[in-house]
């Protein structure tokens, strides 16, 4: 899925298909220094109202998935933002944290440069990511005899030991016009894998984190 955009930063996936705004996309690491479409993490936000979700009617959740006696789940979920302070970009790296990230839900990194030429296309992988459940799921168990909620966090981390992204991601594509002096517009396509993890409502019951099947 591509989707462009003029002033505001946008992501799309099949996961996560949200118009993300930001105050000109925010970098946080430049590995060459410069800020001038060079390899970089970029801070984003799903506003509220936006369209993010993940459908289960393809890969519908198995019968008991929940526990013993719930029903296959192919509906949909609608998910929020979960804004975070802090990122650790590599793990145990040298990188430093960085803090002072509110309101960042999101953070997708430049794999390669872009320029001097444009417009110039680039590798991105999503490499954090903190959203939740709108509402709750509705289970239902032994054919709808009963009912639980659920709800469902998705998330994606830099792993603290290892420095890789998990769950590990298949890099997309961004394309970069620079039309003016102060920027311009882009297209991206951008595969995520979240581990979902499902909270029952009001009981003891967690289960995951689960990766996602791919989304584009």
């Amino acid at each position: 899925m591509n989707r462009s955009t003029g002033l505001q930063c946008l992501i799309a996936a099949g996961l996560l298909v949200a118009l993300i705004q930001t105050a000109g996309c925010p970098v946080i690491t430049d590995g060459n220094g410069g800020g001038h479409g060079g390899p970089a993490d970029d801070l984003w936000i799903t506003p509220p109202g936006s369209v993010t979700g993940y459908s289960f009617q393809d890969t519908p959740l198995p019968a008991d998935f929940f526990g013993p006696g719930s029903d296959p789940f192919d509906g949909r979920v609608y998910l929020k933002g979960v804004p975070f302070d802090c990122f650790d970009p590599d793990g145990p790296g040298p990188e430093i944290n960085y803090c002072g990230l509110l309101p960042t839900d999101t953070i997708v990194r430049r794999l390669t440069d872009a320029g001097p030429t444009f417009p110039a296309t680039v590798q991105i992988e999503i490499v954090e990511l903190s959203l939740r459940s709108v509402q709750p799921i509705t289970v239902s168990y032994f054919g709808g005899a009963s009912f639980e909620t659920w709800d469902v966090i998705a998330e994606v981390h830099i792993d603290a030991a290892t420095g890789n992204v998990d769950p590990p991601q298949t890099a997309g594509t961004m394309t970069i016009r620079h039309e003016h002096a102060d920027g311009g517009t882009f297209d991206s396509t951008l595969p995520v894998v979240a581990n979902l993890t499902f909270v029952q409502v009001g009981g003891p019951g967690v289960v995951g984190p689960t990766p996602s099947p791919p989304a584009t």
